[in-house]
């Protein structure tokens, strides 16, 4: 979807940026390919709890990688917050191989954070984009092979799941990692991981738009 758009910045691309663009989807593949190992052997409720705990492991990400130092931060509070917005009363959580495989995941969205912002600071947004996706899209596709889940896949399963695919793809993957990419450099990363928290918030809100919750 994004080659169209990238194609002319590719044929100037650099060693160094196609290695920034290797190392980020990398990252990428890896909290994708963890948290959704997770999420089949946990709950919902569960995975977005440890998922969204990575924004207290951005400041130590961003100290070991940017050399910047954490400012003092209210861990706990951040904690308590995450758990009000994300679980259900009395509800808790037990660490079976969905929560620790999902905690790996966290990990590594932990490190793209601070790691977008080295990135976005070095490649084009739109060139870095594009190799984030085609080197995550490389991995799934030899995953695939070795498993091979590719060829157990029915074309009544491709049918049904083309246009949540294609949408999931299109706008909170590729329009969200491309506006990330272009404005976090600008931001310091551990306050992106912040204003990342509102995720909870927002897919709440249009989970409720939508019907699917109360």
């Amino acid at each position: 979807l994004l080659l169209p758009f990238a194609g002319k910045k590719l044929r100037y691309i650099t060693k160094a940026e196609l290695k920034t663009g290797f190392i980020m989807g990398c990252i990428f593949y890896a909290g994708m390919i963890f948290q959704t190992a997770g999420l089949a052997m946990t709950t919902p409720s569960n995975s977005s709890f440890i998922t969204t705990s990575y924004v207290v492991l951005v400041p130590f990400a961003a100290w070991v990688m940017m050399k910047k130092k954490p400012d003092k931060i209210t861990y706990a509070a951040v904690l308590i917050g995450i758990y009000i917005l994300n679980m259900s009363p009395g509800e808790t959580i037990a660490f079976n191989l969905g929560n620790v495989l999902t905690l790996i995941g966290a990990v590594w969205w932990a490190v793209q954070v601070p790691y977008t912002s080295i990135a976005g600071g070095r490649v084009e947004p739109l060139k870095l984009s594009f190799m984030t996706f085609a080197f995550t899209g490389l991995g799934g596709l030899i995953m695939s092979l070795v498993k091979g889940s590719l060829f157990a896949v029915t074309g009544t399963q491709i049918r049904g799941a083309a246009l949540a695919v294609l949408l999931s793809a299109l706008f909170p993957t590729i329009l969200g990692n491309l506006v990330q990419v272009y404005a976090q450099p600008k931001v310091d990363p551990s306050k992106a991981a912040v204003i990342y928290t509102m995720e909870g918030v927002l897919a709440t809100i249009i989970s409720i738009m939508l019907g699917m919750e109360e």
